[in-house]
């Protein structure tokens, strides 16, 4: 019913509000929230200033609530995805946790997600990280298998799915198993993700979408909805995973990733 797209009035009794005139599609309204998190490090606060601004005018365009967290809840900054999200399955407050890496920003502001991305029978909406078929034999993966090899900059959860808890505890599970040496090496959390995915056989049930094909990069990389300007200088991953598919950015360094965001934020803005 989130999706429902009436615009014709009713009189309704809510409460005391006898008499409140909304539209169906109000009266439907998911309560998402959009978040973004960074370390106390320089760089990453510089870059979060830029997109947070406009990912909030996004945000507060579409009724939607936006939240920027600075600090590290345990490990490092790279693990704060988790225990934000942890925090917002036990509380149940939102619908929908939209999680944004701090070098990713919603480029078009004229199509709210809940109409064009959102799905209640998912637990998990992301991208997946190499496109299908894209590579070497051995290397491309399929659609089923994609669903375990997500990219987590840019994840919708659904935090009132059935699934959603006990795949956020096999997260934090496999997270707090692994040695302090792991954390060094294995420092992104997707990883992680992807391996509870994986263990809790949810690939090819409708669980997890994982966005391919036409849809590759719809809501990442550099996607018409949202783009992720991430590090993207892994030979390995862009000639073999990718077969050559190259991003504006690709080779870029922090400061060139940096001004590239700067540029584009400030377009989305009409500056």
């Amino acid at each position: 019913m989130g999706k429902y797209e009436g615009t014709i009035k009713e009189i309704i009794n809510i409460g005391t509000g006898i008499g409140t005139s909304i539209t169906i599609k109000e009266a439907f309204k998911m309560s998402i929230k959009i978040i973004q998190a960074c370390d106390d490090s320089e760089s990453y606060k510089e870059m979060l200033s830029y997109t947070s601004e406009v990912n909030e005018i996004y945000a507060n365009k579409f009724g939607h609530s936006y939240e920027k967290f600075i600090g590290t809840k345990k490990f490092n900054g790279w693990f704060n995805q988790i225990y934000l999200l942890k925090e917002e399955v036990v509380s149940a407050s939102n619908d929908w946790l939209v999680w944004l890496d701090p070098d990713a920003f919603f480029w078009d502001h004229t199509d709210d997600i809940q109409n064009s991305v959102i799905n209640s029978s998912n637990a998990i909406i992301g991208t997946t990280g190499s496109p299908v078929n894209d590579g070497v034999a051995g290397v491309a993966l399929d659609k089923i298998q994609c669903q375990s090899d997500l990219n987590g900059g840019v994840l919708f959860f659904n935090i009132k799915h059935e699934k959603i808890g006990e795949i956020v505890d096999k997260w934090i599970e496999l997270v707090e198993g692994a040695s302090g040496e792991m954390h060094l090496t294995k420092t992104w959390a997707q990883g992680y993700l992807n391996e509870a995915i994986w263990i809790l056989q949810l690939n090819g049930k409708g669980v997890i979408k994982a966005y391919d094909d036409d849809k590759y990069q719809f809501i990442n990389y550099e996607g018409s909805l949202i783009r992720h300007v991430l590090d993207d200088t892994d030979t390995y991953h862009i000639e073999i995973n990718r077969n050559n598919l190259r991003f504006t950015w690709t080779g870029y360094n922090w400061d060139q990733r940096l001004e590239l965001v700067k540029q584009w934020t400030a377009e989305v803005k009409g500056e």
